[in-house]
């Protein structure tokens, strides 16, 4: 029981580093920072619970400390999943979007809204591969619904904006690094 708790002590470590880090360094890469403290924290993990005398001996044992290494590390690599997947994902942001701004809502706004411009003529081209791709699947997964040419945001869509939207405060992502809530349709038309 005491390699879990533990990994569970390890975990919440890493994850007041990992905060840290991003909220006040801000690096461009946080996957660098995250891999290292949990390869430091796994380092720490194996001293503390061998203490230079080995592994345990008894199977028992052996298995509740392979257990609370697993554990420490399922709960590291799913956070670190998390952030990319949910802080820095298209879908949340886009949730939180459609969200914030009624008038994105309509299918013609948010395919200008994310339409590519040529520099010299701002005349717009196909619209962004990664916006085409993203929708249907929204739609699919039940957190859009398209009624008349309008998207309604379903309330799974809307969970999902709002968890984006806190988990961007806490960590404090703000513009560039996310989205804004106080954003408008002038500045998305630009």
């Amino acid at each position: 029981m005491e390699f879990v708790l533990l990994g569970v002590l390890l975990f919440l470590l890493y994850l007041l580093l990992s905060w840290i880090t991003v909220f006040f360094f801000r690096p461009r890469c946080p996957r660098h920072f995250f891999l290292l403290y949990w390869a430091v924290l796994s380092g720490l993990y194996i001293f503390c619970t061998t203490r230079g005398a080995g592994l345990p001996e008894d199977q028992i044992q052996l298995a509740a400390w392979f257990s609370g290494l697993i554990f420490y590390t399922v709960c590291c690599f799913t956070m670190w999943n998390s952030f990319y997947s949910i802080l820095w994902g298209f879908s949340g942001g886009l949730l939180a979007d459609f969200c914030a701004n009624q008038d994105l809502c309509h299918v013609d706004s948010i395919s200008q809204s994310y339409s590519k411009t040529k520099n010299l003529t701002d005349a717009p081209q196909e619209m962004d591969r990664m916006l085409n791709r993203r929708i249907p699947g929204l739609i699919g997964g039940g957190y859009l619904k398209l009624e008349d040419g309008h998207f309604k945001v379903e309330p799974k869509g809307k969970t999902i904006a709002i968890l984006t939207l806190v988990l961007y405060s806490i960590f404090a992502l703000g513009k560039g690094g996310g989205i804004t809530v106080e954003s408008t349709s002038e500045e998305y038309l630009k």
